[in-house]
């Protein structure tokens, strides 16, 4: 009995030792700096939150990736977290790992519940969304913060795959956020960088209420640059603002530019659709949705194929002349699902207060859907009929479909869609 008595014992040490290395190296990270977003202490004041927190991270599989609820006049914070494993439930932390006083791997509240430290992030189980709820219990107040992450296997990259931004549609006074960002691949460089600029001068050089929220860790193959307009001024729709993603790679420094636009009178097409140009099946359906709507009269938008850089350098024009959205779903294992997820996700949140509708379309039998944990306020999913379904079946689905899009008008290639949005 001795041994084993002794075995166990040495095995519970082990595992208290890694606990501590673990707190000395998280502790380590922040007064070395590599933890940018370090939540200050929480005071008894009203409850808020403190700082301005990413709702979208990036992390390369088995490194580090913290999450931060900054907030003040709490009483408690509670993480909840949801993916496919979870079949996209709610699941308060610790979330998948039943046994974390078994678990030395598992994810660790910190800073007095206000950061989420995963340390080895997964694929299969850390990918997903996650949820932080402050709450106040002497008022019965609760804010909530909705974040998701995107973890993924790391290939090597000769030059960084840009994401770029999209024009921006908003109205003086509002605050408004244009998202650029690369994926640098796991290749060792010392220039990994995306920056934001009015001509050659960085916007945070031109005005105060120019704001860049830049991430750029050192694990992590995107780096993610957003540049929020405070208090938008009729003046800053003149204004060119251009990302610029720099590199070690031997090429000319990638430049995206774009403009605040005004709500108004800019959509040309009732539907955009969007779909995988690899797969025959994704282009009948799409050449069928695109036939069937033009002959009830909408004007379709059938240009973007693909999910690959051809999509993401022209989407946001095309999305910006279009009322809604039609996408067809991929397998989120496909290449460059990731990528396009986070771009599709960056332009819809631009766009969402000028969409009439975004729709998602599933074929039979898909497993492991790229847009399953999309959230979105106009988000609607119809899953389509197939080639052996009813007429009455697809008299059903055009129906849905078309109650997403905005009544179709005799149109011209200079006739708006603002009086029917």
């Amino acid at each position: 009995m001795c041994p084993a008595v002794n075995y166990n014992v040495s095995k519970l040490f082990d595992r208290i030792n890694l606990r501590i290395l673990t707190f000395l190296a998280v502790l380590l990270m922040y007064n070395m700096g590599f933890v940018m977003n370090i939540c200050q202490p929480p005071t008894k004041d009203f409850l808020h939150f403190t700082k301005n927190i990413t709702d979208l991270d990036h992390v390369r599989a088995r490194q580090f990736v913290y999450l931060d609820c900054c907030a003040s006049g709490y009483d408690t914070i509670t993480w909840y977290f949801k993916n496919n494993n979870t079949k996209y439930s709610w699941k308060e932390f610790p979330f998948l790992y039943q046994e974390c006083e078994h678990n030395d791997e598992c994810p660790t509240l910190f800073s007095e519940n206000q950061t989420l430290l995963i340390l080895k992030a997964t694929v299969g189980y850390d990918n997903g969304s996650y949820i932080c709820v402050a709450h106040n219990s002497s008022t019965g107040q609760t804010i909530s913060h909705l974040e998701d992450v995107l973890v993924s296997d790391c290939v090597e990259r000769p030059k960084p795959e840009p994401i770029p931004p999209s024009d921006v549609i908003t109205n003086i006074g509002q605050n408004a956020t244009f998202h650029c960002a690369a994926d640098f691949g796991c290749k060792s460089s010392f220039t990994r960088d995306v920056s934001w600029y009015i001509g050659t001068v960085e916007v945070q050089d031109v005005s105060t209420r120019y704001i860049v929220t830049k991430e750029n860790r050192d694990y992590n193959p995107v780096v993610q640059a957003n540049l929020t307009v405070l208090n938008v001024q009729q003046s800053d729709f003149g204004v060119t603002f251009s990302c610029w993603v720099s590199s070690d790679s031997d090429i000319d420094t990638p430049k995206f530019s774009v403009k605040l636009r005004q709500e108004g009178n800019n959509h040309r097409y009732h539907a955009l659709v969007v779909h995988d140009d690899s797969r025959n099946e994704d282009n009948d359906i799409a050449d069928h949705i695109t036939s069937t709507l033009e002959r009830e009269g909408y004007k379709i938008c059938n240009r973007i194929e693909g999910f690959g850089r051809g999509v993401f350098s022209h989407f946001g024009g095309y999305l910006e002349q279009s009322a809604s959205v039609i996408i067809l779903d991929m397998e989120s294992d496909s290449d460059d699902s990731n990528t396009f997820r986070v771009f599709i996700e960056s332009s819809l949140r631009n766009m969402a207060d000028s969409l009439v509708g975004f729709t998602v379309i599933q074929r039979k039998g898909m497993e492991n859907s790229m847009m399953d944990s999309v959230e979105y306020k106009g988000l609607k999913r119809l899953q389509w009929p197939g080639s052996e379904s009813s007429d009455r079946q697809r008299q059903k689905f055009y129906k849905q479909l078309q109650l997403r899009l905005p009544k179709p008008v005799k149109l011209d290639e200079r006739t708006p869609l603002l009086q029917n949005v």
